[in-house]
This record gives structure tokens, C-alpha cells and sequence, in this order.
């Protein structure tokens, strides 16, 4: 009789698992898990990019950019989290602060760890991975917002921090592990280098307003007025890379000296007010010696994208010529032969518009001569050019840095570089010897 009873019990038992008893659950998760709230809002974590290359990213969300009607801003195609720190980073594009911006995640963030922070357990592997789940969370919106807003150039996404918020946890006994749910955060913006305080980020930023609003464009043909925008920036600055604000539209538009960023960016905050399709393209990136450049994607009224790259244009008044159009609204057979746009931004993943096969087509070629003629040249003051005979990194300068890329390109590791030294329109052994020689003389 005992063992009837007892097959009862255990058929009841099985039963009432798989009946939904609540009691029974509650009573189970009780046993197997422990829940609690964790303050972590003192526990800050720094958001710069030292080896970050070096991190594989969890789940990172995929970037596409449209090229529907407004739609080609990239914070329009990220995950839930990243879109709110996004959002929340936007209010910046207005007012320059450094006080603190609270997000909320959308979708409560979570990471399995060892132990929990700020516990003599806790370990430097549960702190990478919780690095760099909130990373994977706040990362891309952050980049977005500097990609679509060049306006935001007093911000420097390096120095910034965030703190966490809404945090609590779970202990599973069973498997001895903690998940911790993160609920949202609070960002700390800083100020960049040549920003020394927020009045005079303020300030600048109403100077660059003004640039922009100022800005006469002239032509009928939206050929035209892209090409006078084009020549018109060249004529307002030069390439040095020696200037702390440098990688700004305040450089091109403001002040004088930018290098590719901040021609780019200029370029990108005039297109932006005419509501002309524009994206930075983020490229030719060289993990080694740790270089990298930057041009503009821009939609004709054809609906096509077309590649244009002012840096490489502007020869500032070298042989009486300002501008150069040899890569201006080019399409990828052409373009592609010394620009590889790379879709990594150093963990954010970009997919950038299809561009173009071929050039842009205009109907009538008004303004089509290769050259803009000035009689003076923009500048009096020395300038780092933006092409040098042996600087194939592009910045500013020819060293050991050049010899690599030139080495690496005629073993076919690496693309994207011209590197033809001798100028005999083929890149090979002889070009590397040449320079290398010339580098010895030079050094």
C-alpha cells in the first residue's frame, strides 16, 4: 500500500509541474534564485577607445543608412537602446553642456557575471564582459549622433563616462552565477581639447551657426551649387593638421586648417541645410599605423549616391590652382581605385549607400573645367598640403609610417594607398626601394 501511496505522490508530483501550479513555481524559484537591487550609480565607467579594436563586440547592431527622402541618417536604423542614447545625445546638437544626460533603456540590459561589481569576487573578466555589453548598448548611438551631427564638435567622445541606473539582480544557485539588469544610464559629456570651457564651446558654436546660415551658394543646377559649395570651402581653408580643432567644420568654416574630417563635415553641415542627401564615409583605414580618412556619399537629383572627397581636391592655390574636381560626384569605378570605405568604425558597423558605378551625368557641362584658377593662393601662411610625394597616410608628414604602407601595399596586403613613388603608373618593388632611399636622405 505504501508503494501506491507513493506512486501517487510522485504521478501528482509530475502533474502539478506541468499543471502551472503558481505556488509551486514561486515556491521553486524561491529556492533556486536570490533577487536584489545593487546601487552602481557611483561606479563609473569610461567610454574612451584605448584598444578598444581589440574587443569582439557582443550582438552589435547593424547600421544601415537609407536613401529614401530624410531617411539617411544612420540613428534612424539602430537598435531600441542605442536609438534613446541617440535621442537623448541629440539634445546636445543645440546647446553645448556638460550636464549629465539620463537614458532609460527601452530594453532592460543584461550580463551574466561571477559576482557583482564592486565585490571582492568580482573579476576582470566579469568587468569586460559588462564593458562591453554596455558598450554594445550606448557605443553606437553615440557614433550616429557624431557621424550625423558634425554640429556637435565641441564633444569629445573619448573623455566621455556613464553611470548606471535601475540596476538589480538575480543569483541562480544552481548554476552560481549573478545577472545583472541595467535599466538605463547617465552620461557625463566632456569638452574637447580647444574647448576650454562651455561659454566658449557656446561661443563657437554660434560662430559656426552663423557660417552656416551665411553660407550664399550660387547656381540653378544642384551640379552647380554643390560644385560653388565645393570650390568655396576650398577657398576658406587649407589642409593642417597642426590645428587643435582641426578634425571640425570649425576649421573650414570658422577658422582656417582642417584635415579630412573637417572638410567633410563641412561639407556635410551645408548639404544638411540645402536638405541635400550627405553622409561621412569613414575609410582607407590602416589598423598598424593606426590611419584612417574621411569623405562625403552625396544623393544627385538622378537618386543615385555619388562619392566626393574634398581633402584630395583642394590643392590651395599650388600652381595658381584652388580646387581640383578628380573626385567630385565620382562613382565606384573610378573612386574605388584609392578609397576602400570600411564598414567597421572601430566596433560600430556602418553600411553605407550603394554608390554609383559610374560619374554623375549633368546636362550641360557649364561649369565642368578640371581646375578653379585663382590669381593668389588662398594662404600666405605655411601649410601642410593635402597630397605630399611620399605621404601616402595622408598626415601631414613622411616617415617610417609611409614606408609600412608603401612595403605592405606592394605585397598586396593592403589597398586603397597610392603608392606610386616613381611615377611610372605601376605600384612595385621599385616604387619601396626609391622611397625607402629618399626616406634615409630625408631623415
Amino acid at each position: 500500500m505504501k508503494g501506491i501511496f507513493s506512486r501517487i505522490s510522485a504521478i501528482a508530483l509530475t502533474l502539478s509541474l506541468f499543471s502551472g501550479n503558481g505556488a509551486f513555481y514561486a515556491c521553486a524559484d524561491t529556492v533556486i534564485n536570490e533577487y536584489g537591487t545593487i546601487d552602481l550609480s557611483e561606479e563609473t565607467i569610461e567610454l574612451d577607445m584605448e584598444d578598444f579594436d581589440a574587443l569582439y563586440m557582443p550582438e552589435i547592431p547593424k547600421i544601415n543608412v537609407s536613401d529614401a527622402e530624410n531617411g539617411y541618417f544612420y540613428g534612424d536604423f539602430i537598435d531600441k537602446n542605442n536609438r534613446a542614447v541617440y535621442d537623448a545625445l541629440k539634445e546636445l546638437t543645440d546647446k553645448p553642456s556638460e550636464e549629465t544626460v539620463t537614458v532609460k533603456f527601452p530594453e532592460t540590459v543584461k550580463v551574466n557575471l561571477s559576482a557583482l561589481p564592486n565585490s571582492e569576487s568580482y573579476t576582470e573578466e566579469d568587468q569586460e564582459k559588462l564593458y562591453k555589453t554596455l558598450m554594445s548598448n550606448c557605443k553606437c548611438g553615440r557614433d550616429c549622433i557624431l557621424f550625423d551631427y558634425p554640429e556637435v564638435f565641441w564633444l569629445d567622445p573619448n573623455l566621455m563616462s556613464i553611470n548606471l541606473i535601475n540596476t538589480s539582480y538575480s543569483y541562480n544557485r544552481i548554476q552560481n552565477y549573478y545577472t545583472l539588469k541595467i535599466g538605463g544610464i547617465i552620461i557625463n559629456p566632456k569638452l574637447c581639447e580647444f574647448c576650454d570651457s562651455v561659454d566658449s564651446a557656446n561661443e563657437m558654436m554660434k560662430q559656426l551657426d552663423e557660417a552656416v546660415e551665411n553660407f550664399e551658394i550660387h547656381g540653378d543646377k544642384l551640379y552647380d551649387r554643390l560644385l560653388d559649395v565645393y570650390t568655396q570651402i576650398a577657398e576658406r581653408t587649407y589642409y593642417d593638421s597642426s590645428k587643435s580643432y582641426a578634425h571640425t567644420a570649425i576649421g573650414a568654416l570658422v577658422n582656417e586648417g582642417v584635415v579630412c574630417e573637417g572638410y567633410s563635415k563641412a561639407l556635410k553641415l551645408i548639404c544638411d541645410r540645402e536638405k541635400i542627401p550627405c553622409v561621412l564615409v569613414f575609410g582607407n583605414f590602416d589598423s598598424t599605423a593606426m590611419t584612417a580618412h574621411m569623405w562625403n556619399y552625396i544623393q544627385m537629383d538622378d537618386g543615385k549616391w555619388y562619392a566626393v572627397d574634398l581633402t584630395w581636391d583642394d590643392v590651395d592655390g599650388e600652381n595658381g590652382k584652388i580646387l581640383k574636381t578628380e573626385n567630385f560626384l565620382k562613382g565606384s569605378s573610378a573612386f574605388y581605385q584609392k578609397h576602400s570605405p570600411e564598414k567597421d568604425f572601430l566596433g560600430t558597423i556602418f553600411t553605407y549607400p550603394d554608390i554609383s558605378e559610374e560619374d554623375y551625368s549633368f546636362s550641360q557641362q557649364t561649369t565642368t573645367s578640371s581646375t578653379v584658377s585663382v590669381t593668389e593662393p588662398t594662404t600666405t601662411v605655411t601649410t601642410v598640403p593635402p597630397v605630399i610625394d611620399g605621404d601616402f597616410n595622408l598626415d601631414g608628414r613622411v616617415d617610417i609610417a609611409d614606408a609600412i604602407i608603401c612595403s605592405r601595399t606592394v605585397c598586396g596586403d593592403v589597398s586603397g594607398y597610392n603608392c606610386d613613388f616613381d611615377k611610372d603608373g605601376i605600384i612595385d618593388i621599385f616604387d619601396f626601394v626609391m622611397f625607402r632611399k629618399y626616406l634615409i636622405n630625408t631623415i
